[in-house]
């Protein structure tokens, strides 16, 4: 089990221990505490917020329910309008593969 505790770090503001392996965080009593990001970290699905009145501002990935952060379900997230994005289009030949992306593609 790999775990990180801060709860005595009373004036911490900002925490991102994304992209670990974290099972357990504890970052109950941070009363300062303002943005955390916790995402990525594959067998981490519940933290628990008491006391952290200030935190308004998570990771995509995690949610403020209930006096604890709560793993999203969908790691879908918009693409800002400047974002590039990729698309694979996978058939057989003459299937309409470059006409479904030309239609896709233009404005």
């Amino acid at each position: 089990m790999i775990s990180l505790d801060v709860s005595d770090c009373h004036n911490l503001e900002e925490l991102d221990c994304q992209s670990n392996k974290l099972n357990n965080l504890n970052i109950n009593g941070c009363y300062n505490l303002e943005k955390v990001n916790c995402d990525f970290n594959k067998s981490l699905k519940e933290v628990s917020i008491g006391n952290c009145l200030k935190l308004a501002e998570t990771g995509s990935g995690f949610a403020i329910e209930n006096d604890k952060l709560v793993k999203n379900v969908s790691q879908i997230v918009s693409a800002k309008e400047d974002s590039v994005r990729n698309i694979l289009i996978i058939g057989i030949t003459g299937s309409g593969k470059s006409a479904l992306a030309n239609a896709l593609s233009s404005e």
